[in-house]
């Protein structure tokens, strides 16, 4: 077939609209005859009708170049400008078409597309003048009408914006571009109504014109915000969702259908529907507004479980992947980093650990899992993994880092082993390097405080809070150590200061009790009600003819404490006991009413005061005694060595205290055992691990009977005693008490006939247990075995009456005794 027939076939089809076929015509036709200009134009025209100018482009240059004239130059620049137009450089295709419109002043095209380009660069005023000047050279020009009214709504001149279009519709009456002015011209009547606040009426207008137009976008949004506006939720959403079908990415429609969903608290399509903007839209200002809903969401119980939810579907996929395939990267990783969120260590250790053994390289790995390691307490391991991870780093700020914390972890290490001088120096080589360091002052402070260096641990407290004002755990440790130093004031400022943060409720109640306590220590009452049951396999100290009975003991003690300002300390108590033997139906008041006063200079806590005393049979005897009692105690603490390692170079905080007393005891009934008592003592503590301590001690007691009569009971003794005490978890605290006694009578022996001086050796074990139940319950039970030798053992045996422990004096006779006591000590 010839070019001429070729190209009448491609006429023939481009008439019958099939363009397609005209083109594959045309080019078979130029592929004969390529020389053929008109043929190209031809072409060029079809191409540019279907929209692809890319290749009409390319078609007219060519033509061009054979016709040798610039016939077709205003096409291709025009062609040229348009698709830089449509490829976003509208600066540059503004250019292009101000300068073709300068050249061809009556073009209507040319000025219409110059007016596109000035109205998509947002020069309004230009673009009126282009629009206006179309209309000028063609008065139906419908777009330019269109275009022009777009103008004056963005100018905010709307009277003119509604003149435009009512002059178009009325010029082309029914037409395509009449129907769109008018459907401009509802929208803007609904738009004036809406501004009025005439909500129901415009919302009348849209709806009449989403009945005509029911995908007109601009109806559409309109629709919506007046539904939002009437609070209407349902309709709203229906309509958000219709737009979202028309445009599927828009994110300002995709924001507000989440919003919608969470106010009708369609939670998990809320949840879902912010997740995808928050991916789909990162880095713009709607990816910010979707993290802050996604946060409100979360931040409520609804939101907190479909977290947990879509949390666990995720691990459920990490541990099926996992199962498949051991060595998955990512998904042990995964699994690692939900069990570190919820602050399951013990079950991120095994993940993480497999994590790294298939990607040994991950440095942040090994850093995360020494830190894993740290919680759990396995220092050794995070030394190691935190010098790994140095040791993968370029970068040396960080490695810094690193180091940093590789040397905490060893010094936590060295503490937890409680080879303290070793992380003592650890923890100041850390503060040489880093001096804010807040763990490593906090942690020396506990040490400070373990070995009663007081001053030294609060000034550590006191770094910890200038670096980190609410650290509760320091203030309340300084706090603590205000106490021990006898700075109420201070204690009571820190405690308060606690209270005022707003900590937690269990820190709060411990706060609160701390401040009551210590402010009772300067001024207030301190009151106390114990009650003990007893069993004494033998009341009266015989072996011969023992009896066994049950006590029963009711306590009250009452005590009040006022500081002066000088610091000495005042104290006046009273504690009344009722004491009934069940067998031997008998019983017991007994009354201590203390005054006495506390100064403490440089340290040393001393104690002088006046202490009378009264026991007087209740319902089965009519037995008085009294006792006034004068007393002095001292108290201070100095380095020595370990009790159990004398012969260490560590020195360690010991308790030393010493006690004198002078009592006259006067017995109404049984003058016998009237006596004048001196007693002294000394007492040794030490704490030697963590809730633990050891104690010796020494006591000289003289007795010496005021009648005749009782002077089998005259005498001096030496007393040895040691004992340990534990503290364990829960409030447990249990105790070991081991005594021995030599007591030397003064005077022959009178009842045993012999000239001879009596002498008695007593041996005390006692073992007990104390349980805090609540902070104002403790309960305790307590075994205590006594077995007294004499050298001259006496049949003649004391009325358990008259054996009122550390009242009345003991059994000259030989004996075993087994008591054992349980009962329970409220707090008020």
């Amino acid at each position: 077939m010839d070019a001429e027939r070729l190209h009448e076939l491609a006429v023939k089809y481009q008439r019958e609209g099939q363009r397609s076929v005209a083109v594959e015509y045309l080019r078979a036709a130029l592929s004969l005859r390529p020389e053929e200009a008109g043929w190209l134009r031809e072409l060029g025209r079809i191409h540019e009708e279907q929209g692809r100018l890319q290749e009409a482009l390319a078609v007219y240059r060519r033509a061009q170049a054979i016709a040798g004239n610039n016939a077709l130059s205003k096409k291709i620049r025009y062609l040229e400008a348009t698709i830089l137009a449509k490829e976003g450089r509208i600066d540059r295709a503004r250019d292009l078409f101000s300068a073709l419109a300068a050249e061809y002043p009556d073009d209507p095209l040319l000025h219409y597309s110059l007016g596109v380009s000035e109205l998509l660069s947002n020069r309004l005023g230009d673009a009126a003048k282009a629009f206006q000047r179309v209309i000028a050279l063609d008065a139906h020009y419908a777009n330019a009408y269109l275009n022009l009214a777009t103008v004056y709504e963005r100018q905010g001149r709307v009277r003119q914006a509604v003149e435009t279009l009512q002059r178009l519709i009325e010029m082309e009456g029914g037409s395509a571009a009449a129907q769109q002015a008018e459907v401009r011209l509802n929208l803007i009547e609904a738009g004036l109504l809406m501004e009025e606040g005439n909500f129901h009426e415009a919302l009348e207008v849209v709806s009449d014109l989403l009945l005509v137009e029911p995908d007109n976008q601009a109806a559409l949004a309109m629709a919506a915000d007046l539904q939002q506006r009437l609070g209407h939720l349902a309709e709203e959403e229906a309509l958000r969702g219709h737009l979202l079908e028309l445009q599927p990415g828009n994110p300002v429609q995709r924001v507000r259908l989440a919003e919608i969903y969470m106010a009708d608290e369609k939670y998990r399509e809320a949840f879902d529907l912010l997740q995808e903007i928050r991916q789909q839209n990162a880095g713009t200002p709607f990816a910010s507004r979707a993290e802050s809903l996604l946060r409100r969401l979360l931040s409520g119980p609804a939101g907190q479980q479909l977290a947990e939810e879509e949390e666990e579907r995720r691990l459920q996929a990490y541990r099926a992947a996992v199962a498949e395939n051991p060595d998955d990267f990512e998904a042990q990783w995964g699994m690692g980093e939900i069990y570190l969120r919820r602050q399951q260590y013990e079950l991120a250790r095994p993940a993480l650990e497999a994590a790294l053994r298939i990607r040994p390289d991950y440095r942040q790995g090994h850093a995360i899992l020494a830190a894993v390691y740290d919680q759990l307490g396995l220092f050794a391991k995070a030394v190691d993994e935190y010098a790994v991870a140095a040791s993968l780093v370029d970068d040396p700020d960080v490695a810094n880092t690193l180091v940093q914390q590789l040397l905490l972890v060893n010094a936590k290490k060295l503490f937890v082993e409680e080879r303290l001088d070793l992380a003592v120096r650890e923890f100041e080589r850390i503060l040489q390097r880093s001096p804010n360091d807040a763990l490593a002052h906090f942690y020396l402070g506990l040490i400070y405080s373990t070995r009663e260096e007081l001053d030294k641990a609060a000034d550590q407290y006191q770094q910890v809070l200038r670096l980190m004002p609410t650290h509760v755990g320091a203030r309340l440790n300084l706090a603590s150590s205000f106490e021990r130093m006898n700075r109420e004031e201070d204690a009571i400022g820190e405690y308060r200061k606690i209270l005022q943060a707003n900590p937690p409720p269990a820190l709060a109640e411990t706060a609160r009790n701390r401040l009551r306590a210590t402010e009772r220590r300067i001024r207030g009452l301190v009151a106390s009600l114990g009650y003990t049951l007893s069993f004494d396999d033998n009341t009266n100290l015989s072996d011969r003819n023992n009896a066994e009975d049950y006590r029963s003991n009711l306590t009250l003690s009452l005590a009040y404490q006022y500081k002066l300002n000088n610091g000495v300390r005042l104290r006046l108590s009273t504690v009344p006991t009722y004491e009934v033997y069940h067998k031997g139906q008998f019983d017991f008041l007994n009354t201590s009413t203390t005054v006495s006063a506390t100064y403490i200079p440089h340290g040393i806590t001393l104690v002088g005061g006046y202490t009378y005393r009264t026991s007087m049979g209740l319902v089965t005897s009519n037995r008085f005694s009294r006792s006034n009692i004068f007393f002095a105690e001292g108290f201070s603490r100095i380095k020595l060595p370990h009790l159990l390692h004398p012969f260490s170079t560590e020195k360690v905080f010991t308790g030393l205290s010493g006690n004198l007393s002078y009592t006259d005891f006067e017995a109404d009934d049984s003058p016998f055992f009237s006596a004048y008592t001196t007693v002294a003592g000394l007492t040794l503590r030490q704490s030697l691990v963590p809730r633990s301590e050891f104690r010796l001690s020494y006591t000289f007691v003289d007795n010496a009977n005021k009648k005749l009569i009782g002077s089998d009971y005259a005498y001096t003794s030496h007393g040895l005693g040691m004992g340990w005490e534990q503290g364990f978890p829960a409030g447990v605290v249990a105790n070991l008490d081991l005594r021995y006694t030599r007591f030397n009578y003064q005077n022959p022996d009178s009842f045993s006939k012999f000239t001879r001086k009596r002498r008695n050796d007593r041996f005390n074990a006692t073992v007990g247990a104390s349980y805090r139940l609540r902070k104002d319950i403790s309960l305790f039970a307590n075994l205590s075995w006594t077995r007294n030798d004499s050298n001259l053992p006496v049949g003649f045996i004391l009325n358990a009456e008259d054996i009122v422990e550390g009242q009345q004096s003991s059994s000259l006779s030989d004996y075993r005794r087994l008591v054992l006591s349980l009962g329970v000590n409220v707090f008020f």
